[in-house]
């Protein structure tokens, strides 16, 4: 084990709605709760975006801004994350699209695999929604009750709209466990 100074630049997020007190105190509605909703909601989409490719300039570095290797974990650099490829050179692999998905799974380490998610765009969850195993079965199981979260391989699927699209060079699938 190698120990280290990791430098974590911070960043402040703030509101300043424009409402005066006479309109919280006064209307229909309840204002105070309405601003709170918009303002927490555009708070999370700047977080998600900072999250998946912030630039580090004005708002947290992105992981798909990170230097990737398809070298293992004691292999590569601290900082440098892992990649694997698809099989095709802008997409999936014509046969066995789904064996690419079943390496990243088995590639990240035990410790980290149990709460991992799989992070990817509504456009690329269309395409993987459709792939099949070697018995026919799909690999995508959607969420049984109202509100539950698909899950993809057993492992729960966020769809995150700033994840790239499948194309050439890109990262439009990531697994890992973006609580630790």
């Amino acid at each position: 084990p190698r120990i280290g100074l990791l430098n974590v630049p911070l960043r402040e997020t703030y509101a300043n709605p424009k409402v005066t007190q006479k309109l919280l105190d006064t209307a229909y509605i309840d204002v105070g709760a309405w601003l709170d909703g918009k303002i927490n909601d555009t708070f999370a989409r700047q977080d998600a975006a900072s999250f998946v490719s912030g630039n580090s300039a004005a708002r947290p570095r992105g992981f798909l801004t990170a230097s990737t290797s398809e070298a293992g974990d004691f292999d590569r650099p601290f900082g440098t994350l892992q990649t694997v490829k698809t099989g095709g050179a802008s997409g999936f692999a014509a046969s066995h699209p789904a064996d690419s998905l079943r390496q990243l799974m088995w590639s990240l380490r035990a410790p980290y695999r149990r709460d991992a998610v799989w992070l990817m765009n509504s456009n690329t969850a269309s395409l993987i929604d459709r792939f099949k195993d070697g018995n026919g079965e799909y690999i995508w199981r959607s969420g049984q009750t109202a509100g539950a979260p698909a899950s993809l391989l057993g492992f729960e699927v966020s769809i995150e709209e700033g994840m790239p699209d499948i194309a050439a060079d890109a990262t439009p699938v990531a697994f890992g466990n973006w609580k630790l």
